[in-house]
């Protein structure tokens, strides 16, 4: 869980929980069509479906 902007947070919880999420939305963007990689040039953002 991520913690509210209220007090300072730990650095390394933060980046635990950013791993996490992170994942979890490259496994989401996955499921409704998309694909998101790391390549050698950077980011790479492409659509797998094109039927909606």
């Amino acid at each position: 869980m991520l913690p509210d902007a209220a007090r300072s947070a730990d650095p390394e919880h933060l980046d635990r929980a950013v791993l996490v999420l992170a994942d979890s939305l490259a496994d989401w963007l996955n499921h409704i069509g998309f694909d998101l990689r790391d390549t050698a040039e950077g980011l790479y953002f492409d659509v797998l479906r094109h039927d909606f």
